[in-house]
Order: C-alpha cells, then sequence, then structure tokens
C-alpha cells in the first residue's frame, strides 16, 4: 500500500512536530514528505542510556533541587512558565494554567 503526502498535509506534521521553530516549516515538511515517501516511518530508538550516565550529566538535578529545598514550588512554576512549555493534550494549554 502506497500513501501520498501532500505537501500541506507534511507542514501540518512539521508544525506539530516542532510548534517553537517555524520559521523551518517548509524544510521540515519536505523533510517529513520525503521520509514517508520513502516508507521510513518510525524514528530511530536512541541508544540507552543508563541512570548513573544520566545522572552525571545533570539528569534529575530539579528534582534533587526540590527535594533538597534549593528550589520553591513557586521556581518551579516560575520555571515552566519561562519555558514556553505546551501541553500535548491538544489544546496547546500551558503547564501551569488550571483546569
Amino acid at each position: 500500500m502506497t500513501s501520498t503526502v501532500t505537501a500541506g498535509q507534511a507542514a501540518a506534521a512539521a508544525r506539530a512536530a516542532d510548534p517553537q521553530n517555524l520559521t523551518d516549516q517548509d524544510e521540515a515538511a519536505e523533510k517529513i514528505a520525503a521520509a514517508l515517501a520513502s516508507g521510513a516511518t518510525r524514528d530511530d530508538v536512541p541508544a540507552y542510556v543508563g541512570l548513573a550516565a544520566y545522572r552525571a550529566e545533570g539528569g534529575y538535578r530539579t528534582f534533587v533541587a526540590c527535594r533538597d529545598g534549593e528550589r520553591t514550588p513557586d521556581d518551579v512554576i516560575a520555571m515552566l512558565e519561562d519555558s514556553a512549555l505546551r501541553g500535548l493534550g491538544g489544546a496547546s494549554e500551558p503547564p501551569t494554567e488550571a483546569q
């Protein structure tokens, strides 16, 4: 079975994949269309990184800072708001918005 992906569908997929980087939309759309046309519909799974290596690279440092009282809940909320992070539930709500 062969599927044809339109440029509009590829652009929509590019926007969904990286909504913060809309300037490269056309390039991303072309890459997505080419990948789909070639049958490459799955990401390569990155190599496993063990817990020790993850922590050595700074993993969990925010958690540890919170646990140890170095960051307050207000600090974490401010960090989330400053990050411009958006939820993935379809409404693109900031994670700090009360429902």
